[in-house]
């Protein structure tokens, strides 16, 4: 992880919006969904269905497919 001069963590536009987004998932789900994303390509349907199945009031449907085909 970058460090600016005062040693505080530099995030990248990415790491933001992850963080941004991620924080609107209950602790639960966003463990599993983590797991999913560490487990690579193939588990991106799943992840797709998860955020489907989100309520609207959790997660911003049009943010989420563009972060999870970035990811």
């Amino acid at each position: 992880m970058a460090r600016d001069h005062y040693g505080h963590r530099v995030y990248d536009a990415r790491a933001v919006r992850r963080l941004v987004f991620l924080t609107r998932m209950p602790m639960r789900d966003l463990q599993h969904f983590i797991s999913l994303v560490d487990a690579g390509q193939d588990t991106v349907p799943e992840r797709l269905d998860m955020l489907r199945d989100a309520p609207a009031r959790t997660f911003y449907p049009a943010v989420a497919s563009r972060w999870i085909r970035s990811n």
